[in-house]
């Protein structure tokens, strides 16, 4: 059943048109709560596509550091468990033969060549004589929420990849000895 609203009339006895609800007059104090919600709310949102963009990144950027992890165990297996030498540029190099895509050397979603460093104090050092843990590549600057990805030693394929917070970064340069 529809519900039935009388009509207003003015003076004239003539039919008075009703307000629809975007016509109506809305009060400042309504306003003054609204339109800081609706700012709120855009900005919000605005945050949440940043972080999706960052964690996709993030998450790239720790599959090609996997794959420099396996191309460095492909490495050290054929140069008596040996690190290549670990300066950009002929880390590169040496590790072309055991890598199938070269995109993994760029930066995720922006395609930078060098946001991957060596750890330049590994180079031609023996993998089983590293402590577990030991930074060995890692994301040039820090991008996602002040952190970078790096690859460490550890983990069941030897290296494992990992986002590191500043502070967690700043903890793990002098360990693997990185300025």
């Amino acid at each position: 059943m529809c519900a039935v609203t009388k009509a207003s009339y003015d003076a004239d006895n003539q039919p008075v048109p009703r307000k629809s609800l975007l016509n109506r007059d809305i009060s400042r104090p309504a306003l003054v709560v609204v339109i800081p919600l609706v700012v709120y709310l855009f900005v919000l949102q605005g945050n949440r596509e940043q972080d999706r963009v960052g964690r996709a990144r993030n998450s790239a950027s720790q599959s090609n550091l996997k794959q420099i992890g396996l191309a460095l165990t492909a490495y050290g297996q054929n140069n008596g468990g040996a690190f290549p030498p670990m300066t950009p540029g002929r880390v590169d190099e040496a590790l072309r033969p055991y890598v199938k895509n070269s995109e993994i050397w760029k930066r995720p979603l922006q395609g930078e060549k060098g946001s991957y460093l060596p750890n330049s104090s590994l180079s031609g050092k023996k993998l089983s004589s590293l402590a577990p843990g030991t930074v060995v590549f890692y994301e040039a600057g820090p991008y996602f929420r002040n952190g970078r990805s790096v690859l460490r030693t550890g983990g069941a394929m030897g290296f494992e990849a990992r986002w590191l917070n500043a502070e967690k970064w700043e903890q793990a340069k002098p360990v693997a000895g990185i300025q």
